[in-house]
């Protein structure tokens, strides 16, 4: 379920995020100066006169969409045999799955459904640890953008809050911490099977798991990258991994629903990027792109295949 009128706080606390990143989005990039820059930063041959980076970015995409894919069929492997193919389907089902649910936390919904009935408990847990490494990779490769563009010209001024948000990661980090620990420890029965299934992964099996969202982290941060240059951005490369190293890291942990998820991006990049020197709409532009590119793209493929999935 998207939005659940039984927890009326969450639904509130996304509205107010919501509001808060469109009144943003239209201050700082729809004004008149803006839409002019807008209007002849894009246009009807842009595209066309860029084909070869558009073929670059949809060849990250397929580059993204496959390490995914793989790690899902390792993930499953012990429990049934996914074929290329499917596995594939199964992660582009995901994407549709997680568009309808809060900051696309549904994204196992679409993936499970794609599996034999008997496999689809450890499909959950599978997901489930799939989903930690590659949020460990956000939170990590974030702290470190962090730690490289504290002492930037006006970012500091420009996220006052940033050292607050420093020390609530660290906060975090250490209650992740503590949480490991008790799991070292008797569990309740609720969670005792997760924490078996977590144990019976092989340290080799975790480490290829990590590498493979460590190299899809790379390639987002890449595309990203790439989009800025796209649309005309000229500047320090590893300020601009750094400043989308925080980017994705702010961006996860701010509420979204839906296609919400446009206007909140946007706006976490803009925020970030602006205290860079960079101009409000092309980052705005080049953060709609990516979104397009790697979860509207994909989505539309998953709806296709839960369309004509046979039972």
């Amino acid at each position: 379920m998207v939005l659940s009128l039984r927890d009326p706080g969450k639904v509130i606390l996304k509205l107010v995020f919501l509001a808060l990143a469109l009144a943003f989005i239209f201050s700082r990039v729809f004004n008149q100066d803006h839409l002019t820059s807008l209007e002849y930063t894009v246009n009807a041959s842009f595209f066309f006169e860029h084909i070869e980076w558009l073929f670059l970015e949809v060849l990250l995409l397929m580059i993204n969409l496959f390490c995914e894919s793989l790690k899902w069929k390792y993930v499953m492997a012990g429990t049934c045999h996914l074929s290329k193919r499917d596995s594939l389907k199964a992660v582009v089902a995901g994407f549709t799955s997680g568009m309808f649910t809060p900051n696309r936390t549904g994204e196992f919904v679409g993936r499970v459904i794609m599996l034999p009935a008997h496999a689809r408990i450890n499909g959950v847990i599978g997901s489930a640890i799939l989903s930690a490494l590659q949020l460990l990779c956000t939170i990590v490769f974030g702290i470190i953008g962090l730690l490289f563009l504290k002492d930037h010209a006006g970012f500091m001024e420009m996220l006052p809050s940033a050292r607050v948000f420093i020390w609530s990661l660290v906060l975090l980090l250490s209650v992740l911490t503590l949480i490991f620990m008790i799991f070292r420890g008797p569990l309740s029965r609720k969670f005792q099977f997760l924490y078996e299934a977590f144990l019976s992964f092989r340290k080799s099996s975790l480490l290829f798991l990590a590498s493979l969202s460590v190299m899809r982290y790379v390639v987002f941060s890449l595309q990203f990258v790439l989009a800025l240059l796209l649309f005309g951005i000229s500047y320090n490369l590893g300020d601009l991994f750094c400043g989308v190293a925080v980017f994705f890291l702010l961006s996860s942990a701010v509420p979204s629903f839906l296609l919400s998820e446009i206007i909140t991006r946007g706006a976490v990049a803009v925020l970030i990027f602006n205290s860079l020197g960079l101009p409000d709409v092309t980052v705005f532009l080049a953060s709609t792109f990516i979104w397009t590119l790697n979860i509207a793209l994909p989505s539309l493929a998953g709806a296709f295949v839960l369309t004509l999935r046979k039972e």
